[in-house]
């Protein structure tokens, strides 16, 4: 087999470093275009980012600064809010059956303003919302147990806490709607978040066999979420809730002194016109 000639062999080998070198150019060239591509969205990007406002760090006293500003404009408002709040001025209708005049403000109802009617049957069995009485052209806090007449003249009641079912069946003589409910003398108090609340006692009686029914039994209370002050003594029954917020209160507050707990709690009934003491 004869071998090729020497120039051949030379202008292949020119050839092949001839594509050797037109393929490096194209890469450099392919490489810059990206590089050039790059650098305009490289330049882009911040000129976007140029765009945004930069944001100034507002410090703590700055805002402490504005913040009582709002509220020093505000003043004025607030104050007239507070003022027109407490006159009453002329009794308007209620604000629930819009038929007869209001003598009740409830704070935990809206603020909503009743007639007589209305207060009593909405505030049957919460017995633990905050009412005022609108007494000789002022407000004037009332107890659960005080309830205003068709006079606009405040008056005892009797309130009682955990109302028994009275359609019930009697569990001695298997009747039913035979239960009635029986005033006691006494009270049994309750002390929640709140302060102190005073209801009437009582007992459940039945008129076909005359059979007793103790509303007091310590299952009960404990079920309803209450605690009472003895096992043997249900006068006092203590919220669980309560004593939830005691617990949490000392831990956050080491050296709370329970009695000055109490004694804040007092005052708080005190101002909302209940009982303001607790035996201690």
């Amino acid at each position: 087999m004869e071998e090729p000639p020497i120039d051949d062999i030379h202008v292949d080998q020119l050839d092949d470093e001839q594509d050797v070198e037109f393929r490096r150019e194209e890469e450099e060239q392919e490489l810059t275009d990206k590089d050039q591509y790059l650098e305009e969205l490289l330049h882009k990007c911040q000129a976007v980012l140029d765009s945004f406002q930069p944001v100034e760090e507002v410090k703590w006293e700055k805002r402490m600064e504005t913040l009582n500003e709002n509220w020093e404009a505000s003043r004025p408002l607030i104050f007239k809010t507070i003022l027109f709040s407490q006159c009453p001025g002329i009794p308007q209708e209620c604000e629930v059956c819009h038929e007869e005049p209001w003598f009740v403000r409830c704070e935990e109802c809206s603020g909503k303003k009743m007639c007589h009617r209305c207060d009593a049957t909405t505030h049957e069995k919460l017995l633990f919302h905050d009412r005022e009485a609108l007494v000789d052209d002022s407000f004037q806090h009332i107890p659960p147990n005080v309830l205003v007449n068709d006079n606009g003249k405040v008056e005892e009641c009797r309130k009682h806490l955990f109302y028994h079912d009275l359609s019930d069946m009697c569990p001695q003589c298997q009747q039913r709607n035979t239960l009635s409910l029986c005033p006691l003398a006494g009270s049994i108090i309750v002390v929640n978040q709140k302060g102190r609340f005073d209801f009437n006692d009582y007992t459940v009686v039945c008129s076909c066999c005359g059979y007793y029914i103790n509303p007091w039994s310590l299952e009960r209370i404990i079920a309803a979420g209450y605690w009472p002050g003895s096992p043997k003594d249900f006068n006092y029954l203590f919220d669980q809730n309560l004593f939830r917020q005691w617990d949490l209160l000392q831990k956050r507050l080491p050296g709370s002194s329970e009695v000055s707990f109490l004694k804040a709690l007092g005052d708080f009934s005190q101002s909302k016109g209940r009982v303001g003491c607790f035996l201690l």
